[in-house]
């Protein structure tokens, strides 16, 4: 019971951080390019946009980050930790052309899914989905930062999961 438990917490808890870290990458890249946007039309003596801009910019940066992180990394990093069943070291490198296969699977889904909304031919801001390939290589960064900073936490719990183990 003990086992489970600490293993249930561990993938909740990695899972978690690698998703918050995910989210937050997308908001700070955004705020980077909105300071240097706004540099640069300082420079070129040019209108910085409304008030409203920064705002909307970081709810849209918030949004469409946790909605990939939810419907595409998460799902991706947990098939590939589900699929890769290598001992040892290999099994945590296995996992990244698992994550990436899995993304590009679950990219051209959505995409599909996304293309066959009634609405779609009158929304051009859904017209992305016509290029899943290209959706997908944006998104393989991304994905890299949440295996990375997953893998970082499961290492970081390992140590104390293992010294509960041996106590009880």
């Amino acid at each position: 019971m003990l086992n489970q438990t600490i293993s249930a917490s561990r993938f909740v808890l990695r899972h978690c951080i690698a998703s918050i870290a995910s989210i937050m990458a997308a908001v700070l890249f955004s705020i980077v390019a909105y300071v240097v946007l706004l540099v640069i039309a300082a420079v070129a003596d040019s209108d910085p946009g409304g008030p409203l801009a920064w705002p909307f910019l970081m709810a849209v940066a918030f949004a469409t980050s946790a909605s990939y992180t939810v419907l595409l990394l998460f799902p991706s990093a947990v098939i590939a930790e589900q699929a890769s069943h290598l001992e040892g070291k290999g099994r945590h490198l296995a996992e990244i052309p698992i994550a990436a296969l899995a993304l590009l699977l679950l990219t051209y889904g959505e995409c599909l899914a996304i293309r066959r909304l009634p609405l779609y031919s009158q929304t051009a801001d859904l017209h992305w989905a016509d290029t899943p390939i290209v959706v997908f290589l944006g998104l393989l960064i991304p994905l890299g930062l949440y295996w990375w900073v997953m893998k970082f936490v499961q290492l970081g719990t390992a140590i104390p999961a293992a010294l509960l183990r041996r106590r009880h």
